[in-house]
């Protein structure tokens, strides 16, 4: 007996382990039917009201269909749908004619808010793509000074800076208006988000001239900010002394007027003494803004 001791108590060890574990496993096979238990109580209720509800609103559904009022309605709705006139030869169903109002169908629904805001970010998404690529290209420009114009595009003098320039191989940009013609631009809408951006870029072996063609709050908004990033600014005045004007000649580099008439009107209303020239470039801008350098009111920051 004492020899089978040994085997005896190890086998005895291994039915205390495996009583362990199935007992185990009875316990979580007993939890795991009690949740399934309540799951398919809970499934059940839930049926059980639904198909009470389906039962409520089909009793409801059969009451409309067989009270008087519903026949009455269904009746009269008979009656207008014969009585309505069959369309005439030549006349397509359901096309409305051509100078009469336009249906509810045809018209557009309004763009919610998000989705205007979508566009917006997609519409100044491509401009300022289209930004960085005349960046790049103005780098590689043959020319010798980057121009950016502030003024109307159709005016005389601001078509005579863009041939100029073009002839010259000067990059050019005229802010507020689309890119065209091989001249950049940013439009009106994003004007004040990319117009920094710009005035940001790095040109090596260029110099950068703002000129303002037009005075106006286009290039009142950023002769300064301009300056502030190193660029020569100039205007270009021929006309009256407007108070957009005094403001530009007094706060730019360089200010240019037609003849010597209006460079004493000038210089009594702003104290500045413009150069004189009929029809300047952007080189003869460049020429005065460099020799008038000390002799200017400065408006840069940081500037002595």
């Amino acid at each position: 007996m004492s020899r089978y001791w040994p085997r005896l108590r190890e086998e005895a060890h291994e039915l205390y382990r495996e009583v362990g574990t199935l007992r185990g496993r009875v316990r979580q096979l007993e939890r795991e039917l009690a949740t399934a238990q309540n799951t398919a109580d809970r499934l059940r209720a839930a049926n059980e009201r639904l198909t009470a509800s389906v039962d409520q609103t089909k009793a409801r559904l059969r009451a409309i269909e067989r009270s008087k009022g519903w026949r009455l309605i269904m009746k009269v709705r008979g009656t207008v749908r014969r009585r309505k006139p069959a369309p005439s030869a030549g006349e397509v169903p359901g096309v409305p004619e051509e100078n009469g109002p336009p249906s509810a169908a045809t018209l557009a629904p309004e763009p919610t808010f998000a989705q205007r805001r979508a566009a917006e970010a997609a519409r100044r998404a491509d401009v300022a793509a289209e930004l960085a690529w005349w960046i790049e290209d103005a780098t590689r420009a043959r020319g010798s000074i980057v121009v950016v114009l502030a003024g109307d595009r159709s005016a005389a003098t601001t078509g005579s800076f863009i041939g100029a320039a073009k002839e010259a191989g000067d990059p050019v940009l005229l802010l507020d208006a689309e890119p065209r013609d091989g001249v950049g631009g940013i439009p009106t809408g994003i004007n004040p988000t990319l117009v920094p951006d710009l005035l940001a870029m790095d040109v090596p072996g260029k110099e950068r001239l703002l000129v303002v063609t037009a005075p106006g709050h286009v290039g009142i908004r950023w002769v300064v900010p301009a300056q502030q990033q190193g660029w020569w600014t100039a205007v270009v005045l021929d006309g009256s002394i407007s108070p957009a004007a005094v403001y530009l000649a007094s706060h730019s580099d360089v200010a240019s007027v037609p003849d010597d008439a209006a460079a004493r009107a000038l210089e009594a209303a702003t104290g500045v003494r413009p150069v004189i020239h009929a029809a300047p470039s952007a080189r003869d801008l460049l020429q005065g803004a460099r020799a008038g350098w000390d002799a200017l009111p400065r408006a840069v920051l940081g500037s002595d």
